[in-house]
């Protein structure tokens, strides 16, 4: 597949968008908990768990991509597993460490086991039947690593079996739990894979799809718009999406349809989008970078919107949701920005210089 610099930043800036719905959702909790209890709790539109969905969907593609070249057997699995692990793990675990050293401060502390867990990307559950790690948007995680283990798994069978076994697999767990094969309370690991086999792993599936549905040229030719109107339409899809979810009366099952196919589009939309005249524009540069930082802004925005909405509280200074959300929309990406540049890039390349090599 052809995977030039243009397609790459167009995904990255589909990347950045993803991680401002989360984080926009994530603050109109925050902001109902910490300044106004009184705002409803329904009033974030599904746009957190619509932007999990298309970071799933881009990760599908991105992952399944980059094994398309590697040979079956020992070697690629052993090498692909320590690539995803350096590039997920090392920073999840400093997070999740902080928090933990910061719900201890407050005599909170988490168990060991609750801990350990969360770590090693084993899902369990909370109080309330939910996939809770200490961590809580380490929740993720779980569905990607499992998705990296079922990917890694199949690098040991011929490379034109992948595209079948590793869908398939995928499927069929989200088809079982959905018929009741695959229930609750069957102990420990029997829950954890319930958790897993939850319908988002249908996006992991689409994301699968579009690597060689890409490569197609007749498809390229009429697809291939240029990057930052590729991300307006984008933008335009997602808005339909969500305000189609909120306004009509669809079924849970049409509006997993209509997720699968709005994701799936933009997705691809963002695969074939052509480059422009202006490689080093100052707008292009910014916001790939804050699709290269978006990993960081999703795990560290609890962090800052925490805070920002304490002192909100302390000062006065309350005002509308939607302002104090699209505020840590901006705030947030700038600092996982910041620790991406600083913090993430460069411990990526040093482990990796150490540890990734083929």
């Amino acid at each position: 597949m052809s995977t030039n610099k243009s397609r790459l930043e167009a995904l990255q800036v589909l990347r950045a968008i993803a991680a401002g719905m989360v984080v926009f959702v994530h603050a109109l909790s925050t902001y109902r908990d910490k300044v106004d209890a009184l705002m409803p709790s329904t009033f974030n539109f599904g746009l957190g768990e619509l932007g999990v969905k298309l970071f799933f969907c881009i990760s599908g593609f991105i992952i399944f991509a980059s094994t398309e070249s590697l040979q079956p057997g020992r070697t690629s699995f052993s090498y692909f597993i320590r690539r995803r692990l350096i590039r997920i793990a090392p920073l999840y675990w400093c997070a999740t460490l902080i928090y933990a050293a910061k719900l201890a401060l407050q005599g909170n502390a988490p168990e060991g086991s609750s801990l350990a867990y969360s770590l090693l990307f084993i899902p369990f559950k909370d109080a309330a039947g939910l996939m809770r790690p200490v961590l809580g948007v380490g929740w993720t995680l779980n569905y990607e690593m499992f998705f990296y283990l079922v990917l890694g798994v199949a690098l040991f069978a011929p490379r034109a079996l992948r595209l079948i076994l590793v869908p398939v697999a995928m499927l069929a767990l989200a088809w079982a739990r959905a018929n009741g094969l695959i229930v609750e309370g069957a102990g420990f690991w029997g829950d954890a894979l319930y958790l897993l086999s939850d319908t988002y792993l249908l996006f992991f599936v689409v994301g699968i799809f579009i690597a060689p549905i890409s490569k197609l040229k007749t498809l390229r030719s009429f697809l291939s718009l240029k990057w930052h109107i590729a991300c307006g339409v984008v933008v335009f899809a997602l808005i339909g999406l969500v305000s189609a979810s909120s306004m009509l009366r669809l079924s849970s099952g049409q509006v997993l349809a209509l997720e699968i196919a709005v994701c799936g589009m933009c997705v691809l939309l963002s695969v074939m989008a052509t480059s422009t005249a202006e490689h080093n524009s100052k707008l292009r540069h910014v916001v790939v970078w804050a699709g290269d930082g978006s990993y960081s802004t999703y795990l560290t925005h609890g962090f800052v919107m925490g805070s920002a909405a304490r002192l909100l509280h302390i000062f006065h200074l309350d005002g509308v949701a939607m302002l104090y959300s699209a505020g840590m929309v901006i705030l947030c990406t700038f600092v996982g920005m910041v620790i991406f540049k600083f913090f993430e890039n460069p411990l990526l390349k040093k482990m990796n210089a150490k540890l990734g090599n083929l």
